[in-house]
């Protein structure tokens, strides 16, 4: 049996990591920004080992419009 690719097991091994993915009503109350501060803080930790969940996340957030912040 052929070994895989180094670059491969590196990412098998992040992702066994990350742990459970928050769920989906849990991204969308961290971008409306309603979330209790740790709850807060767990999902940022969790979105710092995490793009697939960093994706989702910049996916729903509402963008700003040109000249408003």
């Amino acid at each position: 049996m052929e070994e895989i690719p180094k670059i491969v097991g590196q990412r098998l091994q992040a992702i066994a990591e990350v742990g459970d993915h928050p769920d989906q009503n849990l991204l969308g109350a961290f971008v409306e920004k309603v979330l209790p501060r740790r709850e807060q803080v767990r999902v940022l930790e969790h979105l710092s080992r995490c793009t697939t969940c960093r994706e989702v996340v910049s996916l729903t957030t509402p963008q700003s419009e040109p000249g408003r912040k």
